[in-house]
């Protein structure tokens, strides 16, 4: 399979999730860093959330940003152009502050109600909905959504392919 950007997986092959996110970054779900590293063990941020939703709706993204995207979001903000584009287009919101506080972690309840509320997929009930959620978690349970579940059938199956 081919990985896109998760070429240099920073994952050990025994992770339970390896498949899943093997899956989903070939898929396009799953992006990696700047550095095409995917850290499986770092917890779900609304940035890393943002550049998820934003990817996935195929929205507009500017190659570039001029001017702070929030005050603790600069334009030089590695994820800046997909906050931006996310605002813009709606889907995703500031804290009534002002604030979009990027690096705060994510609960799986507050993942998945950030990715059903934009439309990537559709809302599911989750449990232990206080634990935040790493990268290989989110791709675990996206992986067995009914959108995504389908299309890594699809994928795997032999004589049809992706």
């Amino acid at each position: 399979l081919v990985f896109g950007v998760l070429s240099h997986l920073t994952l050990c092959f025994f992770c339970v999730c390896y498949r899943e996110i093997e899956f989903l970054s070939t898929l396009g779900v799953l992006h990696g860093e700047s550095d095409n590293k995917f850290y499986p063990t770092r917890f779900v941020t609304r940035d890393y959330i943002t550049k998820i939703i934003v990817l996935a709706l195929d929205e507009t993204i500017s190659d570039s940003v001029t001017d702070d995207v929030f005050v603790d979001v600069p334009k030089n903000h590695p994820y800046a152009k997909y906050i931006q584009a996310g605002i813009s287009t709606g889907v995703v919101f500031a804290f009534p502050d002002g604030s979009f506080r990027p690096d705060r972690p994510l609960t799986l309840s507050e993942a998945v109600y950030m990715l059903s509320n934009a439309g990537v997929i559709d809302y599911e009930e989750v449990d232990e909905e206080d634990k935040y959620v790493t990268r290989a978690e989110l791709a675990e349970f996206l992986a067995y959504t009914a959108k995504f579940e389908r299309r890594i059938e699809t994928l795997i199956e032999w004589e049809v392919g992706y």
